[in-house]
Parts: structure tokens; C-alpha cells; sequence
């Protein structure tokens, strides 16, 4: 039929996307919100101290403030956030609590929650977590 080389021949390059476009799996994705250091909140922690005090801090109510990084709602009949505060570093991945909540938030909202600190947690499909605070409700 067709010689070898036209059936596994590299085709062009596809063109760029133009600017406002998502990106390449669609959803309109958009560049991360700038996270500025903020303190704690009045009786709560930062959510590095949340990842580093994790196993004493299991099972307890905690609050924590930080900036909305990344929401994904109506997953398993919750909505899941990701906050930031400045505090911790992305390279020892202390910087990032992911927070299960019904609250209804956009990226880049500054927001202050109480929740239950879950460790170990394994949800299956890949989804476990070190660190995660469930059940939050906004303030």
C-alpha cells in the first residue's frame, strides 16, 4: 500500500495556541495567583506548621489563612482547594495544604478556614495525602 516511511513519517508541528486560549487539555487554564506572606490567624497556624506538627495535629480542629492556588469543586460531593501563605518551600512541599470544604471560593481569594487535619490519607486513583484538612467551613 503506502511505503514505510509516508505511514510513520513526523508530521508538522501544530501551530501555537493564541494568547487567552487554555491551555493544552482546555478548561481555560490560568497562570497561578501571586501568594504574598501572610501570618497566621488569630489562634491558627501556618500551613507549613500544619505539615510539620501533621501527626499531633491529627484529628484536631485547625484553622489556617492563605491564598486559593487551585479549586476543583463538586469531587466526591466536596469541593478541594488548594491555599498558600508564603510560609514553607515547594521544594520540601510544605508550602501547599490541600482543604476539602462545601464553601465556594475562586482562585486568588484570600480565605481563612477550620477544618479536621486528616493524615495518611489514600482516596484512591492516586489521590493520598500526607497532610489534608477536611470538613473546613470559610470565616
Amino acid at each position: 500500500l503506502f511505503p514505510y516511511t509516508t505511514l510513520f513519517r513526523s508530521r508538522p508541528d501544530a501551530p501555537a495556541m493564541m494568547s487567552g486560549h487554555g491551555g493544552a487539555m482546555g478548561g481555560g487554564a490560568s497562570a497561578a495567583p501571586t501568594v504574598q506572606k501572610m501570618d497566621p490567624p488569630t489562634g491558627g497556624l501556618s500551613v507549613a506548621d500544619v505539615i510539620a506538627k501533621k501527626a499531633a495535629l491529627s484529628g484536631k480542629s485547625v484553622t489556617v489563612r492563605g491564598t486559593v492556588v487551585k479549586f476543583n469543586g463538586g469531587i466526591m460531593d466536596r469541593n478541594w482547594l488548594h491555599i498558600q501563605d508564603g510560609s514553607g518551600s515547594a521544594d520540601a512541599k510544605t508550602n501547599d495544604l490541600t482543604i476539602t470544604t462545601d464553601a465556594e471560593v475562586k482562585v486568588g481569594d484570600v480565605v481563612t478556614m477550620t477544618g479536621i487535619v486528616g493524615t495518611g490519607k489514600d482516596f484512591g486513583a492516586g489521590y493520598a495525602y500526607d497532610v489534608i484538612l477536611e470538613k473546613a467551613t470559610a470565616k
